[in-house]
């Protein structure tokens, strides 16, 4: 009852002055509605054309689109009087507009007022701090101070919240950390896990000729070498890389952050947990296999130990197992113990040694053994000058028959 009393009640209100009432209410919420649709459009036209803006309403945002674009081909033009008055103008307008500080700020600095300069880029930031060329300018104020953690804070304020700042600060921050102050500012960053470590480390590693000396040093210092994720990610290729770029001692640094008591791992021969776990990268003995021949790993049944089965398909060849060493110099004896599953009459295995020198790995030593024995005794000399090795077991299947297919059940080193 209450319920048809209240319908009743309202038609009884719509009277024609209520009606009209409504009716400039829907006119104003319309009229609303239109002025925030077209501050979207301007907005919108503003940064795609702020020419045709600017001629139609004369609005002094646009003008300021366009006068901070031309300075952006001719940083000098900020120099010139004109500035000054499309950024007041714009700032009339909408007194919180960050761009338009920002021209001060660069007409100041090139002006001789560095200290107002300061002021007006540091205006700006506070009223927004994503303001991507606000931070610029402040990073190369900071930059001109020598003041890297200042610097750095930019840096991390810009990347956090531009993705698109990646491929602009990432390439010059890959170079800067080649220095000393610089690498020891930005560990706070890598040990605290800024949301953008990961993608930078990875990028640096990637450059074309890039030096993985400092990433690691960077790591290394900052401890990030215990986290797992970030390592089971850039661990392999980066151990693999620095021994590659000759630098075993940076290697082993980081080898005992990512896994205590595994900094002796280049010097390592025998198979095990260690020196087969694929987070080390080519450190650690890796199997090539393909169709027709390869390597595998498996448990001989002691719990701890492990060996490899190695095959070689008939006409087949190849290198079925590697990894990097670092052994001082000296003499030194390899001893293998095999267990023949099958061996056709001209099939082989054999090692080869070669050492690094300047980036390339040359043979230093084959096996002079070839044919497939049950126990073989090799001997070999590393020289002083050779701080890294790449050991490699070759399988040649021979040209008939079943192949070649044995088990190395023990491989020891001794000097």
């Amino acid at each position: 009852m209450k319920r048809r009393e209240f319908r009743a009640n309202n038609r009884r209100k719509l009277t024609p002055k209520r009606i009209f009432g409504l009716i400039g209410l829907a006119v104003a919420c319309l009229g609303l509605a239109g002025m925030a649709g077209w501050s979207a459009t301007s907005t919108v036209l503003r940064s795609r054309n702020p020419a045709l803006v600017e001629q139609m309403t004369g609005d002094p945002l646009a003008s300021l689109v366009i006068m901070e674009r031309e300075t952006r081909r001719s940083p000098k033009l900020a120099a010139q009087p004109a500035i000054l008055d499309v950024a007041r103008d714009a700032l009339e307008r909408e007194p919180l507009t960050p761009s338009a500080l920002r021209m001060l700020a660069l007409h100041a600095e090139l002006s001789g007022s560095p200290e107002k300069a300061s002021s007006l880029a540091h205006l700006s930031e506070r009223v927004s701090r994503r303001d991507m060329l606000t931070q610029f300018f402040l990073i190369e104020q900071a930059v001109q101070a020598s003041d890297h953690e200042l610097a750095l804070r930019h840096y991390d304020k810009v990347l956090r919240t531009k993705d698109e700042s990646y491929s602009l600060l990432f390439p010059i921050l890959s170079q800067a950390i080649t220095i000393d102050a610089i690498r020891s500012a930005l560990a706070p960053y890598v040990r605290q896990q800024a949301e953008w470590i990961p993608e930078f480390l990875d990028f640096a590693m990637r450059r074309k000729s890039a030096d993985l000396r400092p990433i690691a040093k960077l790591i290394v210092a900052a401890e990030a070498g215990r986290d797992r994720q970030l390592m089971d990610k850039l661990g392999p290729n980066l151990l693999g890389g620095l021994m590659e770029q000759n630098e075993p001692e940076v290697a082993r640094r980081l080898l005992g952050q990512i896994a205590e008591g595994q900094s002796d791992l280049p010097t390592r021969v025998p198979f095990s947990k260690s020196t087969t776990d694929p987070r080390y990268g080519l450190i650690s003995w890796t199997p090539n296999s393909s169709a027709g021949s390869g390597a595998i790993f498996e448990a001989d049944g002691s719990g701890s130990d492990l060996k490899i089965r190695i095959f070689a398909n008939a006409g087949e060849r190849g290198i079925v197992l590697q990894r990097y060493l670092s052994l001082a110099a000296g003499a030194y004896k390899l001893t293998t113990r095999r267990s023949i599953v099958e061996a056709e009459e001209f099939s082989e295995s054999y090692w080869e040694l070669k050492c690094n020198r300047n980036g390339a790995f040359n043979s230093l030593w084959v096996s002079s053994t070839h044919t497939i024995r049950q126990v073989s005794e090799e001997r070999f000399s590393v020289p002083k000058d050779c701080k890294v090795q790449l050991i490699q077991l070759h399988a040649v299947g021979g040209d008939a028959g079943q192949g070649l297919e044995f088990t190395v059940d023990e491989l020891r080193l001794s000097k």
